[in-house]
């Protein structure tokens, strides 16, 4: 299985140093826990759908993407800044993610 870098780190089973943008390969409990560290992205699959996604006009992906979660779009909105970086992907993730984190009227003051 392998995962993409999205954080350089030096793997403490083997002692090799790994950098932003490679690809990490190892076991799916191994990726799991450097995920959980931070230092890897979407398992290669995952990669995958996400490229999927991405990989076609802006209008298409504002398409694509509705009703996803926040967390979905978070992951999108950072493979979009690596990747293609398009500003106007990159504005319609950053304002959707806002709106849907803001309380409703009347909470959180």
């Amino acid at each position: 299985m392998k995962a993409k870098v999205i954080k350089r780190f030096r793997d403490k089973h083997t002692k090799k140093t790994h950098n932003l943008g490679t690809f990490y390969e190892g076991s799916e409990h191994r990726i799991q826990e450097l995920q959980g560290f931070g230092w890897l992205g979407q398992a290669e699959e995952d990669a995958a759908k996400i490229n999927e996604l991405l990989d076609c006009s802006i209008a298409e992906v504002k398409t694509n993407t509705e009703g996803l979660s926040v967390d979905d779009l978070s992951e999108l909105l950072e493979q979009e800044k690596y990747s293609k970086n398009r500003k106007g992907v990159i504005e319609h993730f950053e304002s959707v993610i806002a709106t849907r984190e803001e309380p409703p009227d009347g909470e959180g003051e």
